[in-house]
């Protein structure tokens, strides 16, 4: 799920970068993120629209995103950037002892600390067809919630 959410949300080359801001111009900012529990429950999209584009017209657009994840149109040139990305991201996080702690204590809080034992390795081994599969296990349209907020007439 971490590899996803480096693949969708993480930084100017991300799919949602690149297909929701700078081809389709729809929003101005996002985050996509696993909330990380015991048990993987919660992948959040949050999107800023730009002014007068529709919310719906941006929620359509990323679940044509989610579906082409779905059906493997992912280049390796993609996955190879997932893997740098979140590999840099894991060994600057432990960038102090404060830091390795916290990392080790959110572990040992789950009840095994066998996945940061092997997560470099894990990702070093990670193919397209992992990414595919996660997408098909975690992105049910039927199991998702939308929320659209929005300010009222009066500002």
């Amino acid at each position: 799920l971490n590899a996803l959410s480096e693949l969708l949300g993480s930084g100017k080359s991300s799919l949602m970068s690149e297909i929701l801001i700078d081809k389709l111009n729809l929003i101005n900012d996002y985050y996509a993120y696993v909330n990380d529990c015991i048990d993987e429950n919660l992948f959040i999209f949050i999107c800023n629209c730009n002014p007068n584009v529709n919310a719906e017209k941006v929620e359509k657009e990323l679940l044509k995103i989610i579906d082409k994840l779905k059906m493997g149109k992912i280049s390796q040139k993609d996955l190879q950037r997932v893997k740098n990305n979140v590999k840099s991201d894991f060994i600057f996080s432990l960038n102090n002892a404060s830091a390795v702690a916290n990392i080790y204590g959110s572990y040992l809080a789950r009840g095994d600390i066998n996945p940061l034992l092997n997560y470099e390795k894990d990702i070093q081994n990670l193919e397209l067809k992992d990414l595919i599969s996660c997408a098909k296990k975690y992105f049910i349209q039927e199991n998702s919630t939308m929320v659209i907020l929005r300010k009222d007439s009066n500002g």
